[in-house]
C-alpha cells in the first residue's frame, strides 16, 4: 500500500505524470570538458545546481546540489559540520557574495538525515541528507536544480562517463579547500575494485568510482554531486547519479559515493512531508503539516 501511495503522489508530482523528474525545470544538458586532486576548474561549464554549505561563522562546509525550488541535496556527514547557509550560483568562493551579482544566500530551515545513516570508520552508510530552504528560489541562467530521474525503471548504471563536483583539497597534504569549482572525470569501478582498492566493500545503495588518468575526490568535496548525460524520454539531461562520500585518506585511489537512485524514495518522501504544497501545488494532504 505505501509503495501504491508513494506512486500516486509521484504522478501528481512530476506534472501529473509526463515525466518522471524531480523537477521538469532542471537544467539542461551541455557538453562538458575533461575532467578535486588531477582535476580541473569548472568555471566556464555551466553548473547552476552547485550548492556551496557554510555553518554561522560562514566557513566552508561542504557542497551539495539543488534539486527543487526548496531543497538541496547533500551527504548526512556533511551535518556534523552545522551548515546554516547555502549559496547557489557560486562557482569562485573567493568573491565576496555583494561583489558577485549572480550569488544568492539562503538560510538552512532544516536539516534532514537519512534515518539509517551509519557511520564507522572509514564506512559511511546511507550518507544522504536533505536541506530545506528558509525561502523559494527563484530559478535564473545561473541557478536551476540538477535533473533526478525517479523513474524506476530506468538504470542509471548506463552512463558510462560521469562527473564529479566540488571545491575539496587539490592536493592531499594540504588542508585548505580550493577557492574555484573543480570536476574531474569519473568511471564505474565493480565492487571488488572498491575492495582491493580501499578495503572497503560497497553496498547496493552506494557504488565505486575511479577517474581513469589519476586523481580523486578528497576533502571538502564531501556533499558534491556525481552525474552524466542521460538520455531521457528522447532528450539528453544531465542527471544526478550520486553523492561524493569517501574513499581513501591520501584521495588517489577508488572512492565510494552514495547511490542516489537507491534513495530516491526516501528523497520523495522528504520532499512530499516537508513542502508538499510546494511541490504539488495543492492543499496539504490531511494528516501533514
Amino acid at each position: 500500500m505505501a509503495v501504491l501511495l508513494l506512486a500516486l503522489l509521484a504522478l501528481q508530482l512530476f506534472d501529473h505524470g509526463s515525466a518522471k523528474l524531480l523537477d521538469t525545470n532542471c537544467a539542461p544538458f551541455v557538453e562538458y570538458g575533461l575532467r578535486i586532486i588531477g582535476g580541473e576548474d569548472a568555471q566556464n561549464f555551466y553548473t547552476p545546481w552547485i550548492a556551496s554549505l557554510y555553518n554561522s561563522t560562514k566557513d566552508f562546509r561542504g557542497a551539495g546540489t539543488l534539486i527543487h525550488k526548496r531543497f538541496v541535496l547533500t551527504c548526512a556527514h556533511v551535518l556534523q559540520g552545522n551548515p546554516e547557509f547555502v549559496r547557489l550560483g557560486e562557482k569562485d568562493r573567493s568573491c565576496i557574495t555583494s561583489n558577485c551579482s549572480v550569488v544568492k544566500e539562503y538560510s538552512v530551515d532544516l536539516a534532514i538525515k537519512h534515518p539509517d545513516y551509519f557511520f564507522q570508520f572509514p564506512v559511511h552508510k546511507n550518507d544522504v541528507a536533505i536541506l530545506k530552504l528558509n525561502v523559494d528560489v527563484e530559478y535564473n541562467e545561473f541557478i536551476k536544480p540538477i535533473c533526478i530521474i525517479v523513474d524506476e525503471e530506468v538504470n542509471l548504471a548506463d552512463i558510462n562517463q560521469i562527473q564529479a563536483f566540488g571545491w575539496g583539497i587539490t592536493q592531499a597534504h594540504k588542508k585548505k579547500a580550493s577557492d574555484t569549482l573543480k570536476t574531474i572525470n569519473l568511471q564505474l569501478q565493480s565492487p571488488l575494485e572498491c575492495l582491493r582498492s580501499v578495503q572497503v566493500n560497497s553496498t547496493d545503495e552506494q557504488f565505486c568510482a575511479r577517474s581513469p588518468t589519476g586523481g580523486d575526490t578528497c576533502y571538502g568535496d564531501s556533499g558534491g554531486p556525481v552525474a552524466g548525460n542521460y538520455m531521457y524520454e528522447g532528450q539528453s539531461r544531465y542527471v544526478q547519479m550520486g553523492i561524493v562520500s569517501f574513499g581513501s585518506l591520501s584521495c588517489n585511489k577508488s572512492a565510494i559515493y552514495t547511490n542516489v537512485t537507491s534513495h530516491r524514495n526516501w528523497i520523495l518522501t522528504v520532499l512530499q512531508t516537508h513542502g508538499r504544497q510546494l511541490l504539488l501545488g495543492l492543499e496539504t494532504f490531511p494528516g501533514v503539516n
